[in-house]
């Protein structure tokens, strides 16, 4: 009887590390999420953008990955596809916001297509 107690006690404390942990990383990824758009809104700039992959994650949608570059520096960033996928092929080009604090933090902006030459 007492090994089922002492296995009853260790079972919920490992949940609640669980939960503690997953509480934790969730708070922390919100955090980030606000922290770079706090960065984008304070002080900003604009660049060309190019769409080098376009992908899908099953129950979440699609996703695309562009490239932009900044004075040499090439960076590049992964965000949500919120138009229509048929819309948006590899190659295209959109205006980027980025971070003039942070030159990694940046959105591609899907209404704002640059027409490719």
């Amino acid at each position: 009887m007492k090994t089922h107690l002492i296995k009853n006690k260790n079972s919920k404390r490992e949940i609640y590390f669980i939960l503690i942990t997953i509480i934790g990383l969730a708070t922390f990824g919100y955090y980030l999420g606000l922290e770079k758009k706090r960065q984008l809104e304070k002080s900003h700039l604009y660049t060309i953008g190019t769409i080098i992959k376009k992908y899908r994650i099953p129950k979440r949608g699609y996703r695309i990955r562009y490239r932009y570059s900044i004075n040499g520096s090439s960076y590049e960033e992964n965000q949500d596809l919120t138009i229509k996928v048929d819309l948006v092929k590899l190659g295209d080009k959109f205006k980027v916001k980025y971070s003039e604090e942070n030159l990694t933090v940046s959105k591609l902006i899907f209404d704002k297509r640059i027409k490719n030459e």
